[in-house]
């Protein structure tokens, strides 16, 4: 308990050294998840009893339906982002890849893939780029290994996507 006031104490401190700069922005993936210390944290920041005029934006994912959202204050304005649907993934692809129709073979295998989320659909486009599993073709068009594609482990966790991208940019002594 003491470790908690202390943290909720620092982190007012830090915010509002922040806060006295500009607006601050917060985001927070997985709210849902987040242990007591996070939560104590975040009730402290959004208490604007504490924090005075503070200018605080918090952004946080939370899966629908997910316990352990008692960090989300009541005054909260919450987005309900439904997902993708195939026709959406097929739309959302065809402007990434300046494609007007894409094969539906691809579609299926990003949605399914993807799971209705954008930033997977977007991910799996770029590891089939790097792979040279999509490529273009020699009239301008794109050529797709649908079997190479449907067979790659793609992670569905936005969360893994972004670490394994940090981790590849760090240089191997340093991981």
């Amino acid at each position: 308990e003491e470790i908690g006031a202390n943290l909720s104490c620092d982190t007012d401190k830090l915010a509002l050294r922040m806060a006295a700069r500009g607006p601050i922005l917060l985001v927070m993936d997985d709210l849902h998840r987040a242990d007591e210390l996070t939560t104590q944290m975040l009730r402290g920041l959004v208490d604007q009893g504490s924090l005075g005029e503070m200018r605080l934006l918090v952004v946080a994912t939370v899966t629908e339906g997910a316990h352990g959202t008692s960090a989300i204050p009541e005054a909260s304005t919450r987005l309900s982002l439904a997902a993708l649907d195939p026709a959406d993934v097929a739309e959302l692809a065809g402007d990434m890849l300046a494609m007007p129709a894409v094969p539906e073979a691809l579609v299926r295998v990003l949605a399914e893939h993807a799971e209705g989320n954008p930033f997977l659909v977007s991910e799996c486009l770029r590891v089939g780029l790097e792979e040279g599993l999509l490529r273009r073709d020699g009239a301008g068009g794109w050529w797709a290994d649908i079997a190479r594609i449907e067979d790659l482990p793609l992670s569905t966790s936005v969360r893994d996507l972004v670490l394994r991208d940090l981790l590849e940019r760090l240089h191997l002594d340093r991981r």
